[in-house]
């Protein structure tokens, strides 16, 4: 039987009502060692990036991390964020490969 290359399978994110963080859900299937990484990020309209977070070894099929984004999204608009979900191998000097890549827009 071959083996399951680790993917996500549903990336799911709820802004918070402060305009400073999203709620990241993210579930993955095929989690056996070695443990991918995760790299959790926010771009704005503009396309930057304005929050991140990197999770080393996810073991869990789901997982459930807050994202604080800068500066926060300007009050009384409605404008279309992207977040984005990656897990990949590689660590520090090495050649990342990178397994599974979803995205998600959302508004604030």
């Amino acid at each position: 039987m071959a083996e399951e290359r680790p993917s996500i399978v549903r990336l799911a994110v709820q802004p918070a009502p402060d305009r400073r963080r999203v709620h990241f859900l993210v579930e993955a299937d095929g989690l056996e060692p070695p443990f991918p990484y995760m790299e959790l990020s926010v771009q704005d309209p503009e396309g930057q990036e304005v929050g991140s977070m990197l999770v080393m070894g996810v073991m869990e099929p789901e997982t459930r991390l807050t994202v604080h984004i800068r500066p926060p999204a300007p009050e009384g608009e409605q404008r279309a964020y992207l977040a984005r979900g990656r897990l990949f191998y590689g660590a520090e000097g090495e050649e990342e490969q990178t397994l599974s890549v979803m995205e998600i827009s959302f508004t604030f």
